[in-house]
């Protein structure tokens, strides 16, 4: 597997119940490659654990200070 390219790599997942395959294992690659992971939901899911970075709560909330809009 191959490092991200130079520069910040950011995963960022919103709403989702960590339980759907393959997508649930986003994270996991996003991990390996070096990414900073986020995770923005309104309960944790199964795989928040997977996350460096979970923020509880509503995304329509939460994304707006997170993405400094």
């Amino acid at each position: 597997m191959k490092k991200a390219a130079t520069g910040r790599f950011v995963f960022l997942a919103v709403g989702t119940s960590g339980a759907v395959q393959p997508a649930a294992r986003f994270v996991d690659v996003a991990n390996r490659l070096g990414a900073t992971t986020w995770l923005v939901n309104a309960d944790p899911p199964a795989n928040a654990s997977s996350f460096a970075h979970f923020a509880q709560g509503r995304s329509g909330r939460i994304l707006p200070g997170l993405l400094g809009s």
